[in-house]
């Protein structure tokens, strides 16, 4: 099976999604369900990686729930290699928000209100976002439209039903906003992913929710079509594009030849997992911390793979069986 094939068939299966819109009641519930998990922080940024995100190899039965490259294991220790990823961004700090001083004046003034209960509102990159609470205590409803009129003449951007619920599930008042700014972005999102779905050089689309942008990392020469898809949108959102070295295609070929390398190499204990780098300028590989010589073998691997590694000090994933896993398994 060649590597060509295989990318063929991993970029058409990433490719399939559903389509029709749901009717309106299923995509209430949806919502208020995505509101309490859909969000993700880090860093104090509140980001959902797209599925479409540079992909993680690891051993057999090992998992993570980040949508990204995962944090270092507790044991890791701070390594020294000639080559160092960068960082990407959306896992970063929040980056500030230029009218924040004119927005905290709408969150105040909205504060004082006595004909509208706004439980919560809160300056962000897209604007105030205000969370309506509802005298009806029906948790299915939804905010007036001339509620929502008023409240957006008073200087809010977006206008949300507070979810009284949302409290039982560790979710607050900040991490809601967070949710309606993720819920804002996904139109952004599907239009991002159906414009670039056929351009290749794609090395991951992701929810920048501090920012209020959707983030495309694309290998460099960026093509027209996907530069243009940079910059604000009359909704609100942004769209940012990033050139990088790799492309998540080169980041599965490189993973591949890495496998195959442990292989026949006898290495295959000494692995835990492997990823792409953040700013996708190379690959992160993950080995037991009992190896030693990783600058060395950080060299080795990248000769072997085609791009530049850095190798981490790792605990190898423990099967969710919790047997070992065999150096002949099966991937």
């Amino acid at each position: 099976m060649t590597d060509d094939w295989m990318d063929d068939l991993e970029d058409w299966a990433g490719g399939v999604r559903p389509v029709g819109d749901p009717v309106a009641p299923v995509r209430h519930a949806v919502r208020r369900r995505r509101r309490r998990r859909a969000v993700l922080a880090s860093g104090g940024a509140a980001v959902l990686v797209a599925a479409t995100s540079i992909g993680i190899t690891a051993l057999p039965g090992a998992s993570s729930d980040r949508g990204g490259p995962p944090p270092p294991a507790a044991t890791s220790a701070p390594v020294e290699t000639r080559f160092s990823c960068g960082d990407n961004p959306v896992f970063g700090d929040p980056p500030p928000i230029p009218d924040r001083e004119a927005q905290q004046q709408v969150v105040e003034r909205l504060g004082r209100l006595s004909s509208i209960w706004v439980r919560h509102a809160e300056a962000t990159a897209m604007g105030v976002v205000a969370l309506v609470g509802e005298s009806s205590g029906d948790v299915g409803s939804t905010v007036a439209p001339e509620v929502v009129d008023r409240l957006r003449g008073l200087g809010a951007s977006l206008v949300y039903e507070w979810d009284p619920t949302s409290a039982s599930t560790g979710v607050d008042a900040s991490g809601q906003v967070r949710g309606v700014l993720g819920w804002a972005l996904d139109r952004t999102f599907r239009e991002v992913r159906r414009a670039t779905r056929e351009i290749p050089g794609s090395a991951g689309l992701a929810y920048w929710t501090s920012a209020g942008a959707i983030r495309i990392a694309w290998k460099a020469p960026v093509p027209d079509a996907v530069a243009a898809l940079a910059g604000p949108r009359p909704d609100g959102t942004r769209v940012v594009v990033a050139e990088v070295e790799y492309s998540e295609r080169d980041v599965r070929r490189a993973q591949r030849q890495l496998s195959r390398w442990l292989r026949s190499s006898g290495r295959w204990d000494d692995w835990s997992t492997s990823y792409g780098c953040g700013d996708g300028s190379g690959l992160v590989v993950g080995m037991v911390p009992e190896v030693t010589d990783r600058a060395g073998l950080a060299e080795q691997i990248a000769d072997e793979v085609g791009m530049p590694v850095m190798v981490i000090a790792e605990e190898r994933p423990i099967p969710a069986g919790g047997l070992p896993v065999a150096p002949d398994a099966d991937r």
